[in-house]
């Protein structure tokens, strides 16, 4: 989308707030009632899901139905129809605040009690307010709770689904939809949640408020097992500040069994105004900012000064009746600044949950090997310095996200090739941890995939883009190889080289629905080839019997094989539920193989000559997967994965399991699906490496045998 366009004939377009991989959020002029509003429009092809079309729009009219000054108001709904595809958008309030979030991230060790306990307070009165009208949440989390500049508490996407959660967690029996840190019990069950899910979930807010952190860490299995099954820590271990009274509200909110719980949110609300006040315990100051005394924190206000209240669970006969249920997202407001990007010890850590909240603490390791915003190199400060660099290496100089990545050799040295949102193609040096030239520039929009081959004795590297072009790129000397390639008239975000008889051949995938071949030393489109019935979201090269092929997925949930040369489909391969995002080929076992993954979870592994799965689908909890590779490691063939949850998995495709713990990819406070996750496999210094990207635009290089950061060889 672009500044300018007009949906439905009356929201113009203004500035975008944000950006995932599958929509954007924009601040937009409402042309006939004159105001500014906020839309999240979901640009991932929905053409042939009209069932999760309708189901976005039921949810967006039950959160329409929703007035309290504590509930986001969602004002209108409609679909923008661009060409052959249309995009559902939901047209809301536009919020001026801090998420609890980016709150956390200025207080890693908690907020003053008071504030805390004054925020939830709030909240449970907009939640009790829902829960009355018959719905429930079933993602309340510190970043769907947004702190009013002008005072107040607002819960943001009542019933805005993200697509990545429609998609693979909207079930007709309640599903698990939810964030692992926050879930309740009973949604990592598969169990109808009731509106006791949410107190849970607000209990683990509370904690996360108190303490920096959700009650529980770790994996997503690990999560899993401790919500299932661990006690929670001791709030007057980890708060000795906080009142006895406070404990008690918080064990309660924590308790196992739903039944357990308190009653309703407005008991929660009252237990909480009614603390005694506390004495007042120094906190950490957001960085840079002077400590404020409680008393002078509007959002909270003062506490009631009345005896605490009793909170009374109901322990009915019968399950009660289950209610509509709506899912969270990322808030639709004016984004506060992003918080410091240091490389932490929570970044570096294996099996870290990528949704839990909580920013740098006392244990957070600074390390000075890389200026971050200019992705060079750190200037030596003393002679041990100069050695050269050391520690992780992670590359920054994209000044928006990162949406492909590729790995390669140029004139002996290991590179990685990043195309972003800046409409950049970046090329970097692994081993010295620098940029390889200038950024390559000629995309006029967001670069989507990238690829490395060779083309006439040259390193070279194609890009596809959103603005509907393949480009070829000479990395050597930094430049256009030709003229842009175009016939795409939707985004292209796959793309890859190979040889086609003796020629250097490119294949694109696109929105448009087309795979299309490329001659790159002529410059020109040798074929375009139909069949999806949705968008082509991966491609891949490789060869069958002596043919080459090629491997693309799509959104219309196959994953098909093309032979290049008769420019014809051979096979359509069916197995995954919900749109193929990534696809990758190479051997196992003397079988030329293509791994796919999707947006139900799964990576699936295809005999190309068979045309059949084989094996298991290899599945990780809210692991909704955005790339694939494949490759060796330990001298087992693996495929690689990068996830909305954020990790990095390594898959023994002989043992059909995890060979790794997940590689954590991003800072804690990330949210689940809101950036794109790339991987892409190479080699440095004799070590399996993959290639990511965080939420910030830096490029991360990863040791799969060791499932740490890749380091600065010593010199």
């Amino acid at each position: 989308m672009e500044p300018g366009e007009v949906l439905g004939g009356r929201y113009r377009l203004v500035n975008r707030l944000g950006r995932g991989g599958m929509g954007e959020v924009w601040s937009a002029a409402d042309q006939d009632l004159d105001r500014t509003v906020a839309i999240k429009i979901v640009l991932a092809e929905l053409d042939g899901a009209p069932g999760l079309i309708a189901r976005l729009r039921q949810e967006a009219r039950v959160a329409a139905g929703l007035q309290h000054p504590g509930i986001t108001v969602v004002h209108d709904i409609g679909e923008h129809r661009a060409g052959q595809h249309g995009y559902p958008f939901f047209v809301m309030e536009l919020l001026d605040g801090t998420d609890f979030r980016t709150l956390l991230a200025d207080r890693p060790n908690g907020l003053p009690v008071e504030r805390a306990t004054g925020l939830v307070a709030q909240v449970a009165d907009a939640l009790d307010y829902a829960h009355r009208k018959g719905v429930v949440h079933r993602d309340v989390k510190p970043a769907n709770l947004m702190e009013l500049a002008e005072g107040g508490v607002k819960i943001c996407d009542f019933g805005i689904c993200r697509y990545a959660d429609a998609t693979t967690q909207l079930t007709a029996t309640g599903g698990t939809l939810g964030t692992p840190a926050y879930m309740a019990p009973e949604q990592y069950e598969g169990k109808q949640v009731d509106a006791r899910a949410d107190l849970y979930s607000l209990g683990c807010t509370l904690h996360a408020l108190l303490t920096g952190q959700p009650p529980f860490t770790g994996s997503p299995a690990t999560l899993m097992h401790q919500h299932l099954t661990a006690a929670p820590p001791r709030l007057s271990a980890l708060r000795p500040d906080a009142p006895p009274e406070l404990e008690r509200v918080l064990t309660q909110l924590l308790a196992k069994d739903p039944r357990d719980r308190p009653a309703t949110a407005s008991d929660v609300a009252a237990a909480l105004r009614g603390l005694a006040p506390v004495p007042h315990r120094p906190v950490d100051p957001a960085p840079g900012s002077p400590l404020i005394s409680d008393s002078l924190t509007p959002a909270a206000g003062k506490p009631d000064q009345r005896p605490p209240a009793t909170l009374t669970q109901e322990r009915p006969q019968t399950e009660p009746t289950v209610v509509p249920t709506m899912g969270g997202g990322t808030p639709p407001t004016t984004q506060p600044p992003r918080p410091p990007h240091p490389i932490t010890r929570r970044r570096v850590l294996i099996g870290t949950a990528a949704t839990a909240v909580a920013a740098v603490g006392g244990g957070g390791l600074v390390l000075a090997s890389l200026l971050r915003d200019q992705g060079q190199p750190h200037k030596p400060k003393n002679s041990e310095e100069a050695t050269g660099p050391s520690g992780p290496i992670v590359l920054t100089g994209h000044t928006g996200l990162v949406f492909a990545v590729a790995a390669g050799q140029l004139n002996g040295r290991t590179i990685a090739v990043s195309g972003g949102e800046d409409h950049t193609v970046r090329v970097w040096d692994l081993a010295a941890g620098k940029p390889v030239g200038a950024p390559l520039t000629g995309h006029t929009r967001a670069v989507r995939a990238v690829a490395i081959g060779q083309l006439n004795g040259r390193t070279i590297a194609v890009s596809g883009g959103e603005d509907h072009t393949v480009r070829v790129w000479d990395l050597a000397a930094g430049k256009p190889v030709g003229a842009p390639l175009t016939g795409h008239t939707d985004f292209v975000r796959g793309v890859a080289i190979g040889q086609l008889d003796d020629r250097t051949i490119a294949v694109s995938g696109s929105d448009d629905h087309t795979v299309r071949i490329w001659d790159l030393a002529a410059g020109k489109q040798i074929k375009s080839l139909t069949g999806h019935t949705g968008a082509v979201s991966g491609v891949a090269i490789g060869r069958l019997d002596d043919r080459t092929i090629a491997v693309s997925g799509s959104n219309d949930n196959t994953v098909r094989i093309w032979d290049l040369a008769a420019g014809r489909q051979l096979k359509s391969l069916t197995g995954h539920t919900y749109a193929v995002s990534a696809v990758a080929i190479g051997q196992l076992s003397n079988r030329t193989v293509a791994v796919s993954g999707g947006y139900d979870d799964t990576l699936r592994v295809w005999d190309l000559a068979a045309g059949r799965q084989i094996g298991v689908s290899l599945t990780a909890l809210n692991h909704t997967i955005d790339a694939v590779a494949i490759g060796q490691v330990d001298g087992k063939t693996v495929a690689v994965s990068n996830g909305d949850d954020h990790t990095v998995r390594v898959w023994d495709l002989v043992a059909w399991d995890q060979l790794k713990a997940p590689i954590t990819t991003e800072p804690t406070y990330a949210d689940p699906v809101a950036y794109p996750d790339p991987v892409a496999i190479g080699q440095l210094n004799g070590a399996t490496i993959a290639v990511s990207a965080d939420n910030e635009g830096a490029v991360q290089v990863w040791d799969l045998a060791t499932g740490e950061p890749a380091t600065f060889a010593p010199r």
